[in-house]
């Protein structure tokens, strides 16, 4: 059997509340704020202040650098 390949954003697991790593995983998958509010049942109110703090938390200031990073 192949080893199973990690999920780069496993690292953020640590870094991050469970509600901001919900959302930022559903954002590196390519999900709009709309499409993340959704299915979480939520505001995209809620959602972009989760993810900004999220970006705060681990460093970056958006999208592209939380790719990078990653």
């Amino acid at each position: 059997m192949a080893d199973a390949v990690r999920r780069p954003d496993a690292a953020l697991k640590d870094r991050l509340a469970p509600a901001e790593l919900a959302v930022i995983r559903l954002l590196i998958e390519g999900r709009s704020y709309a499409e993340i509010a959704t299915e979480r049942k939520t505001s995209i109110r809620t959602v972009a202040n989760q993810i900004a703090s999220g970006f705060r938390r681990v460093g970056v200031s958006g999208r592209a650098e939380l790719l990078c990073l990653l």
